[in-house]
């Protein structure tokens, strides 16, 4: 590349400077007045337009619209999916069977609603029309969400057994009293 832009520079360098006519005054001219910029012989250059990223007509308000419009219901159809298997992966939480319990079409569909969900993300990730890693953003927010909800299951389920620690030594206590009162 380098090389190439010093062809590029050297040939601007040694472009042809046409002479001055025989009966100039030259020693009288300033170097940068009107009449020296005639003489620089003129190269001209043909461009082809085919390949600009600028378009040759404006792009149509009612194309604008439309495009718009197929943006927000490719949008909205997103935003249903997301749900939908949001709704599924949080419904992987709230499931109660036992792993034992679980026969291989039960992990088949765990394993496709995980599946489906991180393709989704994927797919959210190379849509040109969406914020940079918005499904990825989008999966760490529906994973904290089950987290959250398991954390809350799990304190919920604690204090049960706390309480049921407590009431079993409260029953303990009152057992012996009740044997020795016996004897």
């Amino acid at each position: 590349m380098i090389s190439s832009v010093r062809e590029l520079l050297n040939s601007k360098r040694n472009a042809q400077i046409a002479p001055p006519p025989p009966n100039s005054q030259s020693a009288q001219r300033n170097s940068f007045n009107d009449e020296d910029v005639q003489y620089v012989a003129k190269k001209t250059v043909k461009l082809d337009n085919s390949k600009s990223s600028v378009p040759e007509n404006p792009p149509k308000l009612e194309d604008f619209r439309t495009k718009v419009n197929e943006i927000l219901s490719h949008e909205e159809e997103q935003k249903k999916v997301a749900f939908e298997l949001t709704k599924k992966f949080l419904g992987l939480f709230k499931d109660k069977t036992l792993d034992e319990q679980k026969n291989p079409k039960d992990r088949d569909a765990e394993k496709n609603i995980i599946r489906d969900l991180v393709d989704f993300a994927r797919i959210i990730n190379s849509d040109s029309n969406q914020e940079e890693d918005l499904g990825t953003i989008s999966f760490l927010i529906t994973l904290a969400r089950a987290l959250i909800s398991e954390r809350d299951r799990a304190n919920e389920i604690e204090y049960a057994l706390v309480q049921t620690k407590k009431e079993l030594a409260t029953l303990s206590a009152r057992l012996t009293r009740l044997e020795k009162s016996k004897e």
